[in-house]
């Protein structure tokens, strides 16, 4: 970052008229050493004018033990509220320290919607109905409803479309529109749109 580091201008590039910049960490002060561990590597970047990683990394490296902003209790109280990644977020702290603070104070983790569990009046509904129109009844996504529904195994009951088999297929203009319709179980418009489809195919 340009706050650690100085220029180092070469003198040979200077009198060649091409000025050549290697950035170099600004050294630490004894005095700026003193302040690490004293509060949390943010803010200590923010009063020395140093990155936070470039501040973590020289307290690691003297081995001292980072300062833990303290929780407050409108933190703590949003704890499970919404799950740990988009609270961790939410607050600025890690994943970790989320976690730990909630699993401390006995708090379960907030249901995450993406994966939140199937009851069994859902379950029973699979296959029912079309996979897109059961994802906008019970407000889940299309993609997790029909991935439900394939892992169970469970075919559609009344599926809004049903493909045509071989042997109905070659019954098609071997008889009239309306015996293929009756043999068939399916309508007359459905019969005639799929011999006209096979005549121009």
């Amino acid at each position: 970052m340009l706050n650690d580091a100085k220029p180092f201008v070469s003198v040979r590039n200077v009198l060649s008229g091409i000025i050549a910049v290697n950035w170099l960490r600004r050294p630490w002060t004894r005095a700026e050493e003193k302040l690490l561990g004293t509060d949390t590597d943010e803010a200590i970047g923010k009063l020395l004018g140093r990155d936070q990683a470039t501040v973590g990394e020289h307290r690691r490296k003297l081995s001292i033990l980072p300062k833990v902003r303290d929780w407050t209790p409108e933190g703590v109280k949003l704890l499970g509220t919404m799950p740990d990644r988009q609270l961790a977020k939410y607050l600025g702290r890690t994943l970790f320290a989320i976690q730990n603070r909630r699993l401390k104070s006995g708090i379960r983790p907030a249901e995450n919607p993406k994966y939140r569990p199937w009851p069994k009046e859902h379950l029973c509904l699979l296959g029912t109905m079309p996979d897109a129109d059961l994802a906008r009844k019970i407000d889940r996504p299309y993609q997790t409803v029909r991935s439900k529904r394939l892992e169970l195994q469970i075919p559609y009951k009344h599926p809004r479309y049903v493909w045509w088999q071989p042997a109905e297929l070659e019954m098609l203009g071997a008889m009239p529109d309306e015996e293929v319709a009756k043999r068939a179980g399916r309508s007359l418009l459905a019969v005639r749109d799929k011999r006209r489809q096979l005549a121009a195919s």
